[in-house]
């Protein structure tokens, strides 16, 4: 049980590290439930430390963070699919302004 809560703690953490540097990366501002998915791998690694004989919470914990891996994953792909459907909505104007600023202004 020991090795499986670390291997959940593990992917919790990598999944919610890559969820906050895509959402920074993209501009979107800070994603709550990737938090979320950080402090359960702590929480996670804390409960397969050697002394901890929380067995039933041990034994429930491991569905409740793939159940919270799963709604963050949908959550950050709703959130990037109405970035990007925002950004092709625009691209037509920042295609202008590009093209402008690298003409320069009218010659006389």
């Amino acid at each position: 049980m020991t090795f499986l809560l670390f291997l959940t703690a593990a992917m919790l953490a990598v999944s919610g590290a890559v969820k906050l540097k895509a959402t920074a990366g993209a501009g979107l501002g800070l994603a709550p439930l990737a938090l979320l998915e950080m402090a359960a791998a702590v929480g996670l690694a804390i409960l397969a430390l050697p002394g901890m004989p929380a067995e039933t919470l041990s034994r429930w914990s491991v569905p409740a963070a793939v159940l919270l891996l799963l709604g963050s994953s949908v959550s950050h792909a709703i959130r990037l699919r109405t970035h990007r459907r925002r950004r092709a909505e625009t691209e037509g104007g920042r295609l202008a302004n590009y093209l402008k600023h690298i003409s320069g202004p009218p010659r006389a």
